[in-house]
């Protein structure tokens, strides 16, 4: 096989995988949807979060989880509770846990680095 066309094959295979991880992402969506309500959202104020911040101030990093959690059932919903400490119980990288570190446009994020990845490809094919 000539190297034009492994490079071919590694574009298709790039674009192949940031497919699929844009329909994992989409589909991961609309399951985690149905778990939780409009409830599980929480809007803290800065307010709230100051006064959290402060009781959880000399809490170990290793706790400061726990303290959070615990202190924002003070201003959050049952279910926004609920919710922080599944997040929090993830032992491994999810939907959600990763949905929270990349947000919203993690899929977007995904598609751009591989087509600046072909676009890398496709210049530096020799001509013939």
């Amino acid at each position: 096989m000539s190297v034009l066309k492994h490079r071919i094959a590694a574009a298709f295979a790039i674009v192949t995988v940031a497919s699929v991880a844009t329909f994992l992402q989409v589909q991961a969506s609309h399951e985690t949807d149905d778990q939780f309500g409009e409830d599980a959202v929480w809007s803290a104020s800065s307010d709230e979060l100051s006064e959290i911040g402060k009781a959880c101030k000399s809490t170990q990093a290793n706790a400061y989880n726990q303290c959070f959690i615990d202190e924002m059932g003070g201003y959050a919903s049952s279910e926004a509770v609920a919710f922080s400490q599944l997040l929090t119980a993830q032992k491994k990288p999810s939907y959600i846990a990763c949905g929270s570190l990349y947000g919203e446009g993690g899929g977007e994020i995904l598609r751009d680095a591989a087509t600046e990845l072909l676009e890398r490809l496709a210049t530096s094919v020799p001509r013939r």
